[in-house]
C-alpha cells in the first residue's frame, strides 16, 4: 500500500516536471514570435504565463527537496577528508 502511493507520488511529479519543461519551450517560442507583433496582448498573456510557470516550477523544487548548493557539495562518509 505505501509503495503504490509512492509510486503514485513519484509519477505525478515526473510528469509534472515533464508538462513544465515542454511549457517552459512552448512559453519561450511564444515570447520569440510575440516580440514581433505590434500589439502589447500578446506581451501581457506570456508574460502572465511565465508568471504562472515560475509558481509552479518553485512549487516542484520545493517538492523535489533538493539540497542547497553547499551541503550537496561537502563531501560525506569517513574518507571524505583524505
Amino acid at each position: 500500500m505505501e509503495t503504490e502511493i509512492i509510486n503514485y507520488i513519484t509519477m505525478f511529479v515526473t510528469w509534472a516536471t515533464a508538462l513544465v519543461g515542454a511549457a517552459s519551450l512552448i512559453v519561450a517560442g511564444l515570447e520569440k514570435i510575440a516580440k514581433l507583433t505590434p500589439t502589447h496582448k500578446d506581451d501581457e498573456a506570456i508574460s502572465t504565463a511565465k508568471r504562472w510557470l515560475a509558481w509552479v516550477i518553485a512549487i516542484l523544487d520545493r517538492l523535489a527537496l533538493n539540497p542547497d548548493k553547499n551541503s550537496a557539495r561537502e563531501p560525506k562518509g569517513p574518507d571524505a577528508n583524505s
